[in-house]
């Protein structure tokens, strides 16, 4: 799928009231802190939701020197298993024990690539809207033609708090941070 997420920020922009100006300030100040660094870290729990049910994990991001570390912290079965994600795929291994997580979207989107497309989102935002919900501000992001992500922010800190995927106009991913470093 071609990336027009560019062209629909410009579009967008006309539209973007007074209102919406110092959200978008705050989200371009994060961003820009946020491409700053090198060393973030998250632990966040997440719900895959797959066409015929759903599941639950909890998860740990950290950035490495060859590119996002995945560390499985539940199931309690998988707990331990790690991965450096490539271009390659989300195959997860340790060992002789192989666990394929699959795809919920046709453009490869799994619970091992949830945290690296929020990451890869906040750095380079196109900001759809944004609105205040429980006392969060939730900025909805375009990475793509097939993706919508809603992000939800302390505001005064900018802290992500929570975040939903929804591809090909489903939820996929449901997703609580529990710490952002």
């Amino acid at each position: 799928m071609k990336r027009f997420c560019p062209l629909l920020c410009l579009l967008l922009l006309p539209l973007s009231g007074c209102a919406a100006q110092k959200e978008q300030k705050l989200l371009d100040d994060f961003s820009a802190a946020l491409n700053q660094r090198q060393d973030v870290a998250l632990v966040a729990s997440l719900r895959a939701v797959y066409d015929d049910g759903s599941f639950d994990f909890r998860l740990q991001y950290r950035e490495g020197p060859e590119g996002p570390v995945v560390t499985v912290m539940e199931p309690e079965e998988l707990e331990g298993l790690s991965v450096t994600l490539r271009e390659d795929g989300s195959l997860l291994h340790y060992g002789e024990l192989h666990l394929e997580t699959g795809d919920l979207d046709e453009e490869g989107l799994s619970p091992l690539t949830a945290l690296p497309l929020l990451l890869e989102s906040l750095r380079h935002p196109c900001a759809q809207s944004f609105r205040q919900e429980g006392g969060l501000l939730v900025v909805s992001l375009v990475p793509d033609d097939e993706r919508q992500l809603d992000v939800y922010f302390e505001q005064e800190t900018m802290t992500p708090r929570r975040a939903e995927i929804v591809s090909e106009g489903k939820l996929r991913i449901a997703c609580e941070v529990e710490s952002w470093n």
